[in-house]
């Protein structure tokens, strides 16, 4: 099973979020805040995806979270969401990796992974809507 570190602060989008993941096979690990997710990606576990909000509510935002995890995790899919305009992602996002602006619909997200992970590694990011 692919198992996923979904960081949301959101409490309903990440339970949305992680119901549809786990329904498409995913294994699904919450992180609602930065050092949520900091903990969860320095434990003895294996991730084949970060998916991220940017906005995290904190001193640390989803970009530093994700090169944490760029730092643990060296060739594995990131995928940034969020409900602000896609121009920090540009900037500021670690690479190879995607961007999906909220709302989105859930197929968007599970394809998102799954081309991720099977042709390009993130190479071809999805253009802010």
């Amino acid at each position: 099973m692919r198992n996923v570190l979904l960081v949301e602060d959101d409490p309903l989008v990440s339970l949305l979020i992680r119901e549809e993941l786990q329904a498409a096979g995913y294994a699904v690990t919450c992180a609602g805040t930065a050092p949520e997710a900091l903990r969860a990606i320095e434990e003895p576990r294996s991730f084949q995806a970060l998916v991220t909000d940017i906005n995290l509510g904190g001193p640390t935002d989803g970009f530093g979270v994700a090169r944490c995890f760029r730092a643990v995790y060296p060739d594995i899919p990131v995928v940034f969401i969020s409900g602000a305009p896609g121009l920090r992602y540009r900037t500021e996002a670690v690479k190879p990796s995607s961007f999906l602006a909220k709302p989105f619909v859930m197929e968007d997200l599970t394809e998102t992974l799954e081309r991720v992970a099977t042709c390009d590694g993130g190479t071809a990011p999805l253009d802010a809507r």
